[in-house]
């Protein structure tokens, strides 16, 4: 970590490098996660070489460190997907997920509805030729890509909450059944009232909304 400034700097300088560890696969066995977060950070291009398995690749190019859950393919029905994001967005780790580039947009807007103050890094073609790759605020990368061309199977990673912000709280959906019944609202309007009552952002409600009313257990 000390030579970290030293190493950025050659980086810049048009120095090529690579990061290997006796520990295992940098960012999953080792520290080097600190170093790669710091090119990120410098504008300096990274790439992985192939591993075990494109999840822990695409780690290892995130920077990001933490424990980690791999989530793999998403599902594809309305109310397992936002049953899925509604306990993702509660997920103190590092997540590592696919995608097919055919949903990836659709992927990162529901991202930036539940989980919109994580960084996100997207990469297309692993270690292949025609490698993409995006890193930064979930919200950004959805608005940047939600009209790209994606081809290629997509693999996100999802850093660890940043210090200070929380996820909606555990007990969401007994908050939207409460108020559903008591006050007679539904759709739109019974979000934005749940959403002002525990200061959340309205989409992560309304997310768990419809996963409610997918269940018929609201109208």
């Amino acid at each position: 970590a000390s030579r970290g400034p030293e190493l950025i700097r050659r980086l810049e300088a048009g120095e090529n490098m690579a990061l290997v560890s006796d520990a295992g696969t940098p960012g999953f066995s080792d520290p080097g996660a600190d170093l790669v977060a710091r090119a990120w950070e410098a504008g300096v291009a990274v790439t992985a070489i192939p591993g075990p398995a494109a999840g822990v690749a695409a780690l290892s190019l995130s920077g990001f460190k933490g424990d980690i859950l791999f989530v793999g393919f998403l599902p594809r029905g309305e109310g397992r997907r936002l049953k899925m994001f509604q306990a993702l967005a509660l997920e103190p780790r590092v997540i590592i997920m696919y995608e097919s580039p055919r949903r990836l947009a659709r992927t990162l807007a529901e991202l930036a509805g539940s989980m919109p103050h994580r960084e996100v890094l997207v990469v297309r073609e692993l270690t292949k030729k025609f490698e993409e790759t995006w890193r930064g605020q979930v919200s950004d990368i959805a608005r940047e890509l939600q009209h790209a061309e994606i081809r290629g199977e997509c693999a996100l990673v999802l850093s660890c909450p940043a210090a200070g912000v929380k996820g909606p709280p555990a007990d969401l959906e007994g908050c939207l059944l409460q108020a559903a019944r008591e006050r007679g609202l539904k759709g739109r309007r019974l979000a934005d009232q749940v959403a002002g009552d525990l200061k959340i952002p309205r989409r992560q409600v309304y997310q768990t909304y419809l996963a409610l009313k997918a269940q018929g257990r609201v109208e």
